[in-house]
């Protein structure tokens, strides 16, 4: 682990803050991480991280490709970034509810700066967040439960914008992904986030089919993030990531 160097994406939001508090508790045995955050977002980090040596913050907008660049790129203390790690997604909008606008800036932002940035500082690893609703599979669309119907078909109805964010996140990563065979992404779903017993069992699997895990407790997936950045186990993989029944 000590030999990646991570960048974090939406890294002071509510998982992104917990994953770092996780990297932050490993000590020296933790990678070097690269936090791109707006401005606004550093006062929301957790304390540990200005003062410890295995992190370097930057702030920028998720268009600034000339900083992304810079960012993924190596210094004189830090190397090159080897994984890009995604918390980004979208919220509820009673606006967008009511007008049913659908703009998906960050999708936008990934497929014009973030990936761009990517393939030119030669970072060749992402793994991004989406929804089981953002991303199907074809077997998904045709062989998945009534409850799981109902669970993809009720976001696109309460949360319009957000999941044309999630989809098109998704959409982005894998045109990038065709594009370039060298590039090992995965696209991890999750359903309900929520900040219940961070050390409950995780379930992941490549479809719907018979999952189970319709919610994901914060702490639990950023335990799981860690241990996939060292197995690679997912690559060009579209995992579910569930907690088992409590």
């Amino acid at each position: 682990m000590t030999e990646e160097h991570l960048f974090l994406l939406g890294g002071s939001g509510e998982t992104g803050i917990i994953f770092i508090s996780q990297l932050i508790a490993l000590g020296d045995a933790a990678p070097l991480v690269t936090l791109y955050i707006r401005a606004s977002g550093r006062a929301k980090l957790p304390a540990g991280v200005h003062s410890n040596a295995r992190f370097r913050v930057t702030e920028g907008e998720l268009t600034d490709r000339k900083t992304l660049v810079k960012s993924l790129s190596a210094d004189a203390k830090f190397p090159p970034v080897t994984t890009v790690i995604s918390f980004l997604g979208a919220y509820m909008s009673l606006y967008y509810f009511l007008t049913r606008r659908k703009p998906t800036p960050i999708a936008d932002a990934f497929n014009t700066s973030i990936l761009p940035a990517m393939r030119e500082a030669g970072v060749k690893r992402i793994i991004a967040l989406s929804t089981p609703s953002g991303f199907q599979y074809p077997e998904e669309t045709s062989k998945i439960s009534w409850a799981w119907w109902a669970k993809i078909h009720i976001p696109r109805i309460m949360v319009p914008q957000g999941d044309a964010e999630m989809r098109d996140i998704a959409k982005a990563v894998l045109y990038a992904g065709a594009e370039d065979k060298d590039l090992d992404w995965t696209i991890y779903r999750v359903g309900y986030l929520g900040d219940a017993n961070p050390d409950i069992s995780i379930v992941v699997k490549e479809t719907l089919l018979n999952f189970e895990g319709d919610s994901v407790t914060r702490g639990s997936l950023s335990k799981w993030l860690l241990q996939e950045v060292e197995e690679r186990k997912w690559l060009r993989k579209a995992p579910l990531v569930g907690n088992t029944a409590k």
